[in-house]
């Protein structure tokens, strides 16, 4: 696993540990080995979109317009995202 990935993981954990996140897993699908596939979906909580308010109204003007470029992309799947990545960058 990549650095990058094992960064974003343990972030991730960190924000599940103090109640900002909640992760829900589905297994989408079993591989011929019996490796289960499963699809994580990361949502705010009460807590984290209090946060998220909070800090959204203390960022400067042009900081959230950039924001509100890239809310694009979380509005992607992840096949679309690594596609749009694959065209752009040549590799995602």
């Amino acid at each position: 696993m990549s650095k990058h990935k094992k960064d974003f993981f343990r972030s991730i954990a960190h924000l599940v540990v103090l109640g900002f996140i909640d992760v829900e897993e589905e297994i989408v699908s079993v591989t011929e080995r019996d490796e289960e596939l499963v699809r994580r979906t990361y949502r705010l909580t009460p807590k984290g979109k209090d946060l998220a308010e909070t800090l959204l109204k203390n960022i400067p003007e042009d900081v959230k317009e950039t924001i509100q470029t890239l809310k694009k992309f979380n509005e992607m799947t992840l096949q679309q995202l690594h596609d749009y990545c694959r065209v752009k960058y040549g590799k995602c």
